[in-house]
């Protein structure tokens, strides 16, 4: 058996599994959480390499053969274990219990599953199992709190949310492969929106950053799952209207979360808005159908999931000092946690795409794709991203500077937060100075995907 041969997801699906069940039944569980996403990200990081390097695995290779992974989600698998591998290094000990690493090793599985998953039934299933660790979290921390009825009504709203996607979405799919594409199409379209959390049913997104921990909530959005459950099951079957529809709702979301986040005064709620801003610029642009601006939504995707990662588990670091933090006042805590200061500012400037980071030529590129498509959606864009990039700079502003905080107990970065600082800054400034090759990995990506779509054969920019 050859390198290329190698079943690497199968072996990166079988440790997360055999690390949630180790975590889940020993005490010092943190370590041994960090060493499975660990293992788990190496072994993604080797099936994308087969694919980066074009070797093409044969018919037949796989044992399991529900797993495929194509040049679209092969740098996403990677992505999802890095995304776990640092939520776990940067969680704080008074956060981080057995059962938060547990379920963040539940939640490593049931998305790698998914990301990795060719059949639409299995994928509807995994989507749906991949909304109990959340959940898990919301019903836990309401009965440890047991005097916060609020508690009981977040926890409720969330599942009602999610058990309405699950049944849309299976519904939905149901009926398209019925033969009744319009009915279909409009009901998997509205469990994409709910997942994604766009305008009007995005409430639980803030219920979930508000009643939960900073880890489960960013793992549970950032990956940006919903958008993946839309180009595997909305794409290829939409209408045009189907279509039309998703970027009208994107569109009001990206701008409505941005305007929201601008005069958030809590932070949870701030980056709970920013993250859905973020998220559904990449939805818009799934509507173009230009090879540029798709590609340009796919590296955006990467770049946000990163650097909004980033941002929230520095926000989770300040909070951990200093307590729920809110943005009446100036609190002057640079000279407090400098390192943590200066991460901040480097994740929010990646995350709205400042010149030199990886979110610069990922922006231009959906920028370039929305203009030709409509000029009115490259004005959204801009004013999203306009609105973001003065949200970034208030916060900081707020949290960092403007006095002097004084405090006898020193609050400096741990060496866990910084090795995850540093490896965030990597990828960020390194991808915004070198970003050729994944520039073309997603130019390929978004080549196949636009051949799936059933409007491929209309012209676009590129032609």
């Amino acid at each position: 058996m050859n390198f290329s041969d190698c079943p690497w997801l199968e072996w990166a699906l079988l440790t997360s599994i055999l690390g949630f069940i180790v975590v889940w039944f020993v005490r010092a569980s943190m370590p041994w959480a960090v060493a499975a996403c660990a293992a788990t990200l190496l072994l993604t990081f080797f099936e994308w390499l087969c694919h980066q390097a074009d070797w093409v695995q044969t018919p037949g290779t796989r044992q399991v053969t529900w797993l495929a992974v194509d040049t679209f989600s092969a740098p996403l698998l990677p992505l999802v274990a890095l995304l776990h591998l640092l939520t776990a290094l940067a969680t704080p000990t008074s956060v981080g219990t057995r059962g938060f690493f547990a379920r963040l090793m539940a939640s490593l599985a049931f998305q790698l599953a998914t990301f990795g998953c060719n059949e639409p039934w299995l994928l509807i299933l995994f989507l749906a199992v991949g909304t109990l660790p959340p959940l898990m979290e919301l019903l836990a921390r309401q009965r440890d709190l047991p005097l916060e009825p609020l508690r009981w009504l977040h926890s409720r709203s969330f599942a009602i949310h999610m058990a309405l996607f699950i049944f849309l979405l299976a519904t939905g799919y149901a009926v398209v492969q019925a033969g009744r594409p319009i009915i279909g199409g409009a009901m998997l379209l509205t469990a994409i929106l709910i997942r994604c959390g766009t305008v009007p049913v995005h409430t639980w997104v803030s219920i979930l950053f508000e009643s939960g921990r900073y880890g489960t909530a960013i793992l549970f959005i950032a990956p940006l799952v919903g958008v993946y459950a839309a180009v595997r099951l909305v794409l290829p079957t939409a209408d045009l209207f189907v279509l039309r529809g998703l970027g009208a709702f994107s569109l009001l979301t990206a701008i409505a979360s941005a305007g929201l986040a601008v005069v958030q005064r809590d932070t949870r709620r701030m980056f709970a808005h920013l993250l859905l801003s973020y998220s559904t610029l990449i939805l818009i642009g799934l509507e173009i159908r230009s090879e540029v601006g798709l590609t340009g939504a796919f590296a955006l995707w990467v770049s946000v999931s990163l650097s909004l990662t980033g941002l929230g588990l520095v926000l989770q670091a300040v909070e951990a000092r200093f307590g729920r933090l809110t943005l009446g006042e100036y609190r002057g805590l640079y000279d407090q946690s400098p390192a943590l200061a200066a991460g901040f500012l480097l994740m929010g400037l990646g995350s709205v795409g400042f010149p030199g980071t990886l979110g610069f030529i990922s922006g231009e590129l959906l920028f370039d794709g929305a203009v030709t498509e409509n000029p009115l959606i490259g004005l959204v864009v801009v004013a999203a991203g306009l609105l973001n990039s003065i949200t970034v700079l208030r916060v900081y502003f707020l949290l960092f500077t403007g006095t002097r905080h004084r405090s006898a107990v020193p609050l400096g970065i741990t060496p866990r937060e910084r090795l995850v600082v540093a490896v965030l800054s990597l990828l960020i400034l390194g991808g915004g100075l070198y970003p050729q090759p994944g520039i073309v990995s997603r130019y390929r990506a978004a080549r196949d995907v636009l051949a799936t779509r059933p409007d491929r054969d209309r012209p676009t920019n590129a032609d």
